[in-house]
């Protein structure tokens, strides 16, 4: 084994040290990142609470549109797909016919809404019958009401839908389309 001969009269052992300080607070505080914000209604200042800076983004949950504040405007850069809302309920359909009242705060979360509903059915596990949504949905306040009215077959002869059916019910909040073009 080599020899080891140290000829520095002065010897230091390196080895961990016990602590490290390490400043993080240096230059100015930057701009936040943007923010999401929801509501109903156009991005206004009764909308938002705050102050939105560039790139904020802001849905209105009312008709699904998309904003983006650039250059100190809101403005709309999107739509997403029609709010949707699913359920599968046991009804009673009397003489043919069945209401339906739900409450739109329930379904999509809003109180209000310039939409227009659309409302697909199907009558599980009958055969031979055939149902429409025979009222145009309404809105009355926050509840949403339409009817379907059904009659089965059989044989030859079509007679009103009664009894307990299971109905699978999708409505979407789609674009109003009722005002006439300028």
């Amino acid at each position: 084994m080599p020899e080891v001969v140290v000829l520095d009269p002065e010897l230091s052992v390196y080895g961990p040290v016990e602590e490290i300080t390490v400043s993080v607070d240096i230059g100015q505080t930057g701009t936040r990142g943007s923010k999401q914000f929801v509501g109903t209604g156009a991005p206004s200042s009764a909308t938002i609470a705050e102050t939105p800076l560039a790139n904020d983004l802001y849905l209105d949950v009312s008709n699904s549109y998309l904003y983006q504040y650039i250059d100190s405007v809101w403005t709309q850069v999107g739509k997403f797909a029609p709010l949707t809302y699913n359920v599968n309920e046991t009804v009673t359909f009397i003489s043919g016919s069945a209401d339906f009242t739900y409450e739109i705060n329930d379904m999509f979360g809003i109180t209000e809404t310039t939409g227009s509903f659309v409302v697909h059915h199907n009558i599980i596990g009958t055969t031979n019958v055939v149902a429409s949504v025979i009222t145009q949905p309404t809105l009355t306040a926050t509840d949403l009401d339409f009817t379907i009215k059904a009659k089965s077959l059989s044989g030859t002869t079509w007679s009103n839908l009664s009894g307990d059916y299971n109905v699978m019910i999708s409505i979407s909040i789609g674009e109003d389309n009722t005002s006439s073009a300028s």
